[in-house]
């Protein structure tokens, strides 16, 4: 039997990311109840994450200028490489935003297709140009230049409209319903069938295509394509002029696919994918499920059940980021947050681990509602889009503070029969630059303290010398305030706090720019067994 009243210790260094599948009294001692703008790097290693950046570019409208769909590509502009990011807003109008240079290039808004966009999708033809299909407009092809509709030279039999549209083995694939459209070898342009042209089409007639097709990914040698619970795989295209081309449709997978279009990433050689039941990756023939450490928290994401028509801003949408120089997948989606209401957050994973970010405001127009990836001069960035067109850079201000919130594991130390006590918290910390004020709660399985501050520094005034029985004066340097003396670089800090219960636990909050946690300590003694 373990001593009674005997001070004991506890000192986790390891970061695993977060586990809300399991009950906080049951996850691992280093898996984490909630871990949000907080990356788990590794031992000793847990670092908040930057700010976000709004950038000078703003979309403006007929109507709303709320986008519903962004996404990444390089084309050669005047003889650049210019990074895109190609924008259809729920005014139906197409933007074009030179990531370079933040210069905005508009397509349609004031000229003869303003408002015309509005269940849109975008693919690159090698360097050359921008490929746009419309559910309504058809298709068209954009050079850094000009906008032209396929209703003409150079294009040839092109399908008159469809919802998806990507590039894969030479050819463009666009689906519509459920059929695919391609066009011939080496063409974007050519959808011709006989003679010269290999363009042709098809039906995925298959029962397991519930309703239409939702998306279309080239990835790892094969072209997905995804319904509501469903994928299948065309490869081996091969050209067959006069007939169409030749090529391999495998279902992969019956009953995991997606209803959200824009939440669809390419992750390494994997696609990740969020569905109504969890967070998805296709690896080559399988999909597997990587969210189930989310599982309980899962159902609070909004309209997870009941995704939002194609067109209307995406109630899920995915892309990759570098954060500290790790390559992550993340997902934005409006939470229905037990204690701060619905709010869009982030979850992000990476090496198998997730984690949590809210990056800019919580409520009103300016909240991100989309985000989308792009690779800037060799670095995977992440941008986010407001209700009001405005567009945002993630995770990048450093300079800025966020708001983070660290909720451990309540620990039961292998003796869950025994009733503790709490007597002293500590953790590890780095700063950066300006200690901050860091707040712990110490929780239990029946509920949690008041908030103990911690500080890094504290402050000392300065008096000249003069009698003990005569007042002393305040010494200024500048203005008339007292000197405090911080200490940035590593701080341990520890306090005496208390609390009881048989699992005890932390959760620590602040806010920070740039600091790391490197451990989390607690002092504690067994009061009784069985009893209270």
């Amino acid at each position: 039997m373990p001593e009674i009243n005997k001070k004991k210790e506890f000192a986790t260094a390891e970061f695993k990311g977060v586990n809300t599948q399991a009950l906080r009294l049951a996850i691992q001692p280093n898996q984490q109840a909630w871990l949000e703008n907080i990356q788990p790097i590794g031992s000793s290693n847990a670092k908040v994450v930057p700010a976000i950046k709004a950038l000078p570019v703003q979309l403006t409208g007929t109507g709303s200028p709320s986008p519903y769909y962004a996404q990444g590509f390089n084309i050669i502009i005047s003889g650049t490489a210019t990074d895109i990011l190609m924008v259809a807003d729920q005014s139906g109008d197409l933007w074009a935003i030179n990531l370079n240079t933040n210069a905005i290039y508009v397509l349609t808004f004031g000229g003869p297709l303003a408002s015309k966009f509005k269940n849109t999708s975008c693919a690159q033809w090698k360097n050359e140009r921008i490929l746009i299909v419309d559910n309504v407009n058809g298709l068209y092809d954009w050079d850094g230049t000009t906008i032209t509709s396929a209703g003409g030279a150079p294009y040839t039999s092109a399908p008159s409209k469809g919802q998806c549209i990507a590039t894969f083995s030479g050819r463009v694939w666009v689906s519509d319903n459920r059929t695919v459209y391609y066009s011939s070898a080496d063409s974007y342009s050519d959808y011709g069938h006989g003679g010269s042209s290999s363009g042709g089409s098809f039906i995925l007639e298959d029962e397991t295509l519930h309703s239409s097709i939702q998306q279309l990914v080239s990835s790892s040698n094969f072209l997905y394509i995804f319904g509501i619970d469903s994928c299948n795989v065309i490869s081996d295209v091969r050209a067959n002029a006069g007939v169409g081309a030749l090529f391999t449709n495998t279902a992969l997978s019956t009953g995991i696919g997606t209803a959200f279009p824009m939440s669809v990433s390419t992750y390494y050689r994997s696609i990740w994918f969020a569905s109504a039941t969890g967070f998805y990756a296709m690896y080559g023939a399988s999909a597997r499920k990587e969210s189930d450490m989310l599982d309980g928290m899962y159902g609070d994401i909004i309209n997870i059940a009941n995704p939002s028509r194609i067109g209307d801003i995406p109630d899920i949408s995915s892309g990759l980021v570098s954060l500290n120089n790790i390559l992550c997948v993340a997902f934005l989606f409006k939470y229905n947050d037990p204690n701060d209401g619905v709010r869009p957050l982030l979850a992000l994973n990476f090496d198998g681990k997730w984690f949590f970010a809210s990056q800019g405001a919580n409520t009103g127009d300016s909240a991100p509602i989309l985000i989308a990836d792009c690779t800037v001069k060799g670095k995977n960035n992440l941008y986010a889009f407001d209700y009001n067109g405005t567009l945002y850079q993630l995770f990048v201000n450093e300079a800025e503070t966020v708001n983070y919130k660290w909720q451990t594991a309540l620990w039961d130390f292998e003796q869950p029969i025994m009733f503790k006590q709490v007597t002293k918290a500590g953790f590890g910390i780095y700063y950066s630059d300006t200690p901050s004020t860091v707040n712990v709660t110490i929780d239990t399985e029946t509920g949690s303290s008041s908030t103990n501050t911690f500080n890094s520094g504290a402050g000392w005034t300065f008096y000249q010398d003069s009698p003990v029985s005569a007042p002393s004066t305040l010494i200024t340097f500048v203005g008339t305030s007292a000197i405090t003396w911080n200490s940035a670089g590593y701080n341990l800090l520890q306090k005496d706090v208390t609390n009881w219960g048989r699992y005890v636990g932390m959760t620590i909050t602040g806010t920070s720019n740039g600091a790391t946690f490197t451990v989390a300590l607690m002092e504690y003694n067994y009061r009784s067994q069985w009893g209270n």
